[in-house]
């Protein structure tokens, strides 16, 4: 069973935007977030990891991921 705790678990509105950025790196953060989360959301990925044959299908048609392009560091 998980639960949710730390400050803004409760600030997050209802409906209206909302921007929610993970701490860190998880494949499975929408999953997680979306447990605790009152409201849809739809997860960003690049395409680095998007472009997977094994995952695009399920990132595109079951998770709706937005995707956006990698663009190297300099």
């Amino acid at each position: 069973r998980m639960t949710a705790r730390g400050p803004g678990v409760k600030g997050v509105p209802a409906v209206g935007p909302c921007l929610l950025v993970a701490n860190h790196a998880c494949w499975f953060d929408p999953v997680f977030v979306g447990q605790f989360i009152p409201r849809p959301i739809t997860p960003i990925m690049t395409a680095r990891f998007f472009n997977q044959w094994f995952l695009k299908p399920l990132l595109k048609y079951v998770f709706r991921v937005i995707v956006v392009p990698e663009t190297p560091l300099k």
